[in-house]
């Protein structure tokens, strides 16, 4: 027993010194060229096109027959065949009436909204928000709306007496009918078809979908969006039949085969209109001069881009996802494999990755569950090997 025992001792000395001579060897090894590390993050990266295109609709004018009218309804309505659109006005008392008429019409939209606003403070500073973002934008096309929503919420007593706004509501339409009347049934004009309205006309209305085939050139586009028609002087805005809408761009030849064959795709939209839709591809024409027509269509948001013509985006082609990590830290193995060195437990263990991309001093790589963001990897050590023991 003794014996076994003081052999034991023996190998456990002898275990605890070379274990001794590794970690010094490798710290005054590693003094001479100091261990370097980084913390590595996550990070995502699109591939995509950058465009300047063209927003096309199935759309007419509408036409006031006494030269000149006032709306309604609001930007990006739907509406239906033979709805109430515009008042139509040859003289001055034409013209007030048919403003007080809109007055009232949004005053009752505002008043019918309010009777669901659960919290009158939080409706407050919404409008004041959208205020003044349309400020910021230029946009008044909905201004008054926007300011009857501060008189009621803002300016108000903070509450909504329901009893009161039904009053206040039959008062505006009895109004309303008032004004009507004395019109003897003339100025009112309806909507001969069904769809969406806004009053924005630009002279491109012609340009409709059915134009849009796949043996459009890149210079017969530019043509066409260039020479606009003049718009009538009786049109008091325009309408969208349908619910599909089209973006018509240029795009450099070289991305022709990668478009090519993709069903759906995605187009991050800024500027004049900003969202990210999935949109169907409908056509690639064919080279001319490195560009080629791209047209795309989507059956959402045509509401949002019914007065909207020219449109920026960004077509996305693939979005991938990987850790982020310094070029310095990617080596390649004896098989010509990328690999990086993660420290654990205070050892350099070695892991294969796939490069996805790059951006400036960086790779974005793909190392499974063996790299995550958190993780140490070296980007300098002496004598790096998978198994080496690394000190700071």
């Amino acid at each position: 027993m003794e014996r076994s025992g003081r052999t034991i001792k023996i190998a456990t000395a002898i275990i605890f010194i070379a274990l001794a001579v590794y970690i010094i060897a490798g710290v005054i090894t590693g003094g001479q060229n100091s261990l370097r590390t980084v913390t590595v993050t996550g990070m995502s990266m699109n591939d995509s096109i950058m465009t300047e295109g063209w927003c096309v609709r199935d759309e007419e004018y509408m036409l006031s027959p006494e030269g000149g009218a006032t709306v309604t309804i609001d930007e990006g309505a739907k509406i239906a065949r033979g709805e109430a659109v515009a008042i139509s006005y040859n003289s001055q008392s034409d013209l007030r009436r048919a403003e007080e008429i809109r007055s009232l019409t949004v005053r009752i939209d505002v008043l019918e909204a309010s009777k669901t606003v659960k919290n009158p403070a939080e409706a407050a500073k919404a409008g004041v928000r959208t205020v003044a973002h349309m400020a910021s934008t230029g946009d008044l096309s909905d201004l008054d709306t926007a300011l009857y929503d501060l008189d009621l919420y803002l300016f108000g007593d903070g509450e909504v007496d329901t009893a009161s706004v039904d009053a206040e509501i039959n008062e505006a339409k009895l109004r309303i009918q008032g004004l009507q009347s004395k019109a003897g049934g003339r100025g009112i004009i309806y909507a001969e078809k069904s769809g969406t309205f806004s009053s924005n006309t630009d002279g491109l209305e012609g340009i409709t979908p059915d134009i849009l085939t796949g043996a459009l050139t890149p210079s017969e586009v530019r043509d066409m969006f260039t020479h606009p028609a003049r718009v009538p002087d009786s049109a008091f805005g325009k309408i969208s039949r349908g619910i599909r809408w089209y973006y018509v761009t240029l795009v450099d030849s070289k991305w022709a085969s990668r478009l090519t064959g993709i069903g759906k795709i995605t187009v991050k939209f800024t500027r004049s209109y900003s969202d990210t839709v999935d949109m169907t591809v409908q056509s690639i024409g064919q080279a001319e001069d490195g560009k080629c027509v791209l047209v795309l269509s989507s059956d959402r948001y045509l509401q949002a881009v019914a007065g909207v013509r020219e449109l920026i985006g960004e077509i996305i082609l693939s979005n991938e996802s990987g850790v982020r990590v310094p070029k310095e830290a990617v080596h390649l193995n004896d098989n010509g494999e990328p690999i990086v060195y993660v420290i654990k437990k205070l050892q350099a263990s070695e892991v294969k990755v796939t490069i996805l991309g790059e951006e400036g001093s960086w790779y974005m790589v793909d190392g499974g569950s063996a790299l995550r963001p958190g993780n140490e990897v070296i980007t300098r050590a002496p004598n790096l090997y998978d198994g080496a023991v690394v000190l700071d």
